[in-house]
């Protein structure tokens, strides 16, 4: 797997600017798909969870803590995911039995928190969920999508990395402008510490920040132990950087590229070297669903999840949209007309 270039994130570098005429043909053939795309939309809430970069920018955590959200306010969420990594096409209700190699190793992770869909055509997975049961759709990496209709959407930044140098793909990690990606969305979670000073650029928009932390007695239990930690993510320093700022005994580290299917010959020198230094090898949970089974046992997965300072007012925001929803749906011509027909007696 690929892993991501290291000069999107180093400034204004000579190979940005010999890759810079690729990225205007990036944006033709971008512009060409959104005009060319049909927009559906569904008698359900369906909200976003997108970025602006190519990789890593928080949007799984993102996700499962909406989920989380949604639980609280009696709704029934579905995720949506296109399942990258996976061979499935969908629309396919994701089991904890299904190999990664299926589905993805994000499905296997929003499985454990909502029912999650795998499905390449985002609408046709969408409706799906619906006639299962959902009462709210979580679309997981949809902003560039514009097959289905939005009700609310939420842009994810990483705050340590913001959006690199600034130029869309291949010449940067930009998948579209930032002012383009800003108009899309209602809010903004800014996943760690602010430092390219990027809130000013949100304007008007509510903005939630958030941090990852490691969760559970597994944290609890390797306080005081070394531990030694690889990662396959689209920025492994993310993971490490958590474990340090958490008080890990880090001595140390193999980045590996994002989504990368684990075979032995990349785990037996780390658990080698893990017996040699009597440390404790550990892996995100993302990561440990890719380890062949015979290998788990001399694997610790470390969970972290996302928190949210202001989760009060996200969850009475995540309460004001789904109200004006149901006001709109309630509203509706079409919706009247369904219930003339009888279809809600």
């Amino acid at each position: 797997m690929i892993k991501t270039p290291k000069f999107w994130y180093h400034g204004d570098t000579l190979l940005s600017k010999i890759l810079t005429p690729l990225s205007y043909v990036y944006l033709t053939l971008s512009i060409l798909n959104r005009f060319l795309t049909k927009t559906r939309s569904l008698d359900s809430f369906v909200i976003c969870v997108g970025n602006a970069v190519a990789g890593g920018a928080g949007k799984t955590p993102a996700t499962l803590y909406l989920a989380k959200l949604l639980k609280k306010l009696d709704c029934n969420p579905h995720v949506v995911i296109r399942g990258y990594g996976g061979q499935e096409q969908g629309p396919h209700l994701v089991s904890n039995n299904d190999p990664f190699s299926q589905v993805g190793d994000e499905a296997l992770l929003l499985e454990k928190q909502a029912s999650t869909w795998v499905s390449k055509k985002r609408y046709k997975g969408a409706r799906a969920a619906v006639e299962a049961g959902a009462s709210a759709i979580l679309l997981d990496d949809g902003l560039q999508n514009a097959s289905l209709k939005k009700n609310l959407s939420f842009l994810v930044v990483d705050g340590p990395r913001g959006f690199g140098n600034e130029r869309l793909l291949p010449a940067g990690p930009l998948r579209e402008s930032q002012k383009s990606a800003l108009s899309k969305v209602d809010a903004v979670i800014l996943i760690g510490e602010d430092r390219h000073n990027l809130t000013p650029r949100f304007q008007n928009l509510p903005v939630f920040h958030g941090s990852l932390r490691t969760v559970g007695s597994v944290w609890e239990n390797l306080k005081k132990k070394k531990i030694i930690a690889f990662a396959g993510i689209a920025h492994p320093s993310k993971f490490f950087e958590t474990l340090r700022q958490q008080g890990c005994a880090l001595i140390g580290q193999r980045p590996f590229g994002d989504h990368h299917p684990y075979q032995g010959s990349d785990l037996r020198p780390l658990i080698q070297r893990a017996a040699e230094e009597k440390a404790t090898l550990v892996t995100t949970e993302k990561d440990f669903i890719r380890v062949p089974t015979k290998y788990q046992s001399h694997i610790t997965p470390m969970p972290v999840e996302l928190v949210i300072e202001e989760e009060k007012a996200l969850l009475k925001f995540l309460k004001q949209s789904l109200v004006q929803f149901e006001e709109d749906q309630k509203s509706s011509p079409k919706l009247k007309l369904k219930k003339r027909s009888g279809l809600f007696s």
